[in-house]
């Protein structure tokens, strides 16, 4: 009989507590992780366009008087070469222009 009593206790006390409530968890969004990674992004899309827009100032101001004193037979193929080339630079600095609007950064071609 006694056991019985026992056993009654902290049955009756367990249906008279109330559970905690589970806490909500936050779920996947923007951390700092995330943050971080668009960062690191922006600097490496920011330091490719730098190190091409130099290239590109370069050959633009530079790339035809080479061509002239290396005195090569190819020097017309080479500078419609270098033309093309440039226009392609030209073509991909907007590239990752707009890829660095895209991702938050400021852009640095009007």
């Amino acid at each position: 009989m006694n056991d019985q009593i026992r056993s009654e206790k902290p049955i009756s006390k367990l249906g008279t507590e109330k559970l905690p409530l589970p806490r909500k968890r936050r779920g996947p969004g923007r951390g700092i992780g995330q943050k971080r990674i668009v960062q690191e992004r922006l600097e490496i899309l920011d330091t490719i366009f730098d190190n091409l827009q130099e290239m590109y100032n370069f050959l633009t101001q530079q790339g035809h008087m080479i061509i002239n004193e290396s005195g090569s037979m190819l020097a017309s193929q080479s500078h419609q070469n270098l033309d093309q080339l440039l226009k392609l630079l030209e073509d991909f600095l907007w590239v990752i222009n707009c890829a660095i609007a895209k991702n938050g950064g400021q852009a640095k071609l009007p």
